[in-house]
């Protein structure tokens, strides 16, 4: 894997997905406050009066239209409490109260949301910059809640630009140290790990971070007069190095526009040739671009319907696990909803990849996206099992697809059978028997109970009508526990409301043989 590191941070030779909570305690909400979020709404809606109206409306016309808002605003904070995977509720609810000014009621509509739903690029965007107009950047807390607010909005889809953003708000106002910079310099190495290879706008991270670093270098050059000392000079020369190094890793990787980085670089040296070596390593990687050109143009030309097409090309003609990965990140973009495109991505994570922390993230984000397709969830809970993760967390997402994933009576059978069939696999290979040869552990009586409340559970929904639990169950006690009195018990509970069905029966001797 040092290989797949060192492709998504560039060819660099020196150098979970757990979202970020966002501290939501209530906050005095200030009258000033208010008032700069309401102008902002204003001068930014489209939902503004006809500005050919009377100048002299009616007062009382004022007061119904406030009134208006605040019994709308009431009915979507009470529809998306109802029904909280009403998506269009959500972003109706935050619309209004942004244009109404109800900042502590628009704070709490977007916290939900975002706990719901990965948010896209505008929708974060827009929450931000609201924020940082009304933060006090003198004031930590304040300055931490806006990078908390990146730091979730960074992981929800691939963007660019909400990585440029962050950075932005990360520099430092003066640059007149290492440690100054420090911290704007970790953001970009996370942001060139993250999108550093996007082909059609990577450079334009790569070229934000080799300008600010260009910037600093111009800071540490002497002054008129100034006798540059030893240690100003090693300073000054590392710092050239760096710029170098940056030069050099972004010509490692194939992006639109890396014609004129070497232009660029070989100002910057102040050589009318690129020294060999680099020259070598541009040549290398501007034959990679020019493989993979052809679709990059094609995706910039393309409509939405035949953009999903083109990636999937683009996608099996790519080779390496890095670039795949950024290709369907950006794919998920537009059509987060495909649940053809998960499973594809699910898939090459699984069963390619391997890598259990972005294996689990990524299905962790495609339950978010599509929470009502009982496939994403059994995917889920057999990516858990695959990468050996604790009973505690199993049982958490099944919980979770038991509540959000099963839209049809059969679906909590097929549930039931996915969970319940893990569990069998976790027993030991070589069970605790008793005296009479019959398996007997802690976790063999962990699945027979489970089994019960899986047979009292359906029976409550009337969902299992086929009685595949209790058909699974007889086959457990008989072929793993090896008690094959109680799987013919359990056969004769399920024969008594099937005396009349041949299929039944013909499944019935299939046990008994």
């Amino acid at each position: 894997m040092a290989d797949l590191e060192e492709e998504l941070n560039g060819d660099s030779s020196g150098d979970s997905r757990d979202s970020i909570d966002v501290d939501d305690d209530s906050e005095d909400i200030t009258d000033e406050q208010n008032a700069t979020l309401t102008t902002q709404a204003d001068d930014e809606s489209d939902m503004d009066a006809d500005s050919g109206g009377d100048e002299d409306e009616d007062e009382g016309e004022e007061e119904r239209d406030e009134e208006q808002d605040a019994r709308m605003l009431a009915h979507l904070q009470q529809q998306v409490a109802n029904n909280p995977y009403d998506y269009e509720s959500h972003v109706q609810l935050i619309k209004l109260a942004r244009i109404s000014g109800e900042l502590e009621i628009l704070r709490m509509a977007r916290q939900r949301m975002s706990e719901l739903f990965p948010l896209a690029e505008d929708l974060w965007r827009t929450w931000i910059d609201d924020e940082i107009k009304i933060h006090n950047k003198e004031n930590a807390a304040d300055v931490e809640k806006i990078k908390a607010l990146y730091e979730k909005a960074v992981l929800d889809y691939l963007s660019v630009d909400l990585w440029l953003d962050y950075i932005i708000f990360s520099m430092p106002d003066v640059f007149d140290s290492d440690e100054a910079l420090a911290p704007v310099r970790a953001v970009f190495e996370r942001a060139i790990t993250a999108v550093g290879l996007h082909v059609a706008k990577g450079g334009e991270l790569w070229d934000s971070y080799r300008e600010t670093e260009q910037g600093y270098l111009s800071t540490l050059l002497p002054a008129v007069g100034e006798i540059q000392t030893k240690e100003k000079l090693a300073k000054y020369e590392k710092q050239v190095e760096r710029v170098r190094d940056i030069f050099r890793r972004q010509l490692s990787v194939p992006l639109i526009g890396m014609e004129n980085t070497r232009e660029e670089f070989k100002t910057f040296t102040g050589q009318e040739e690129v020294e060999l070596p680099i020259q070598k390593l541009y040549e290398k990687t501007k034959k990679k671009l020019d493989d993979v050109l052809p679709y990059e143009e094609k995706l910039s030309s393309a409509t939405d319907g035949e953009k999903f097409g083109i990636f999937v090309s683009y996608i099996d003609h790519e080779k390496d696990p890095a670039r795949i990965i950024l290709l369907y990140e950006r794919a998920l973009v537009p059509y987060c909803l495909s649940l053809d495109l998960w499973n594809r991505y699910l898939d090459f994570l699984d069963r390619q990849l391997k890598i259990s922390s972005v294996a689990l993230a990524a299905h962790e984000r495609s339950i978010r996206n599509i929470p009502w397709t009982l496939e994403l969830w059994l995917s889920y809970l057999h990516a858990v099992e695959l990468f050996k993760q604790d009973e505690g967390v199993v049982k958490g997402i099944f919980d979770r697809a038991y509540r959000n994933g099963c839209t049809l009576p059969s679906h909590f059978v097929e549930l039931w059978l996915a969970y319940l069939s893990g569990m069998k696999r976790q027993l030991s290979t070589k069970p605790v028997t008793n005296e009479g040869g019959i398996s007997a552990s802690p976790e063999v009586d962990a699945l027979r109970s489970m089994f019960g409340v899986a047979v009292a559970d359906l029976e409550s929904k009337g969902a299992d009508t086929e009685n595949k639990i209790e058909k699974y169950w007889a086959s457990v006690e008989a072929h793993t526990f090896r008690d094959v009195e109680k799987g013919r018990a359990l056969w004769e509970k399920i024969m008594k409301g099937h005396q009349r069905e041949s299929q039944f029966w013909l499944s019935y001797y299939r046990f008994e043989r």
